[in-house]
């Protein structure tokens, strides 16, 4: 993936969480306008949708070159780039298969995409309703 490309969008369905392992993204509004956060190496994104079932409620741009390892499927997307950015893509398969053996990591995943959901809610990008809904579905989890 070169810099400057959409890795998730806003509003679409999520199936994936990124775990970036070096590099930077970007995460925006819809609109690609306003920046709730600047991710570096380490951090993760897409957990909100994965976890919730719910779509995205950001999107995600690489500001650096990017190399997506998908899990499960053994093989590399756009891996000749040799860029500065490597993150690995996680599906909702893989945590539904894994997680249940490490509660502590899911509830902790959950409580992390909980307080990014509050706190999108203070920039207004989400409606207070969704995170009503996200939180009745926690409950249910």
């Amino acid at each position: 993936l070169k810099p400057i490309q959409t890795i998730i969008k806003a509003g679409e369905v999520g199936r994936e969480l990124f775990l970036l392992h070096s590099g930077r993204v970007t995460v925006t509004d819809v609109e690609q306008i306003e920046v709730f956060a600047r991710l570096k190496d380490g951090d993760f994104f897409g957990e909100v949708s994965l976890l919730f079932d719910t779509p995205r409620t950001v999107s995600c741009i690489s500001m650096t070159f990017c190399d997506l390892f998908q899990v499960g499927a053994l093989f590399f997307l756009d891996s000749s780039w040799g860029g500065q950015t490597s993150a690995l893509q996680i599906k909702r398969e893989d945590l539904d298969r894994i997680l249940p053996d490490y509660p502590k990591v899911m509830s902790d995943m959950q409580s992390k995409a909980l307080q990014r959901v509050v706190e999108l809610c203070s920039f207004s990008a989400i409606s207070s309703d969704f995170l009503q809904v996200i939180t009745a579905n926690q409950q249910q989890v």
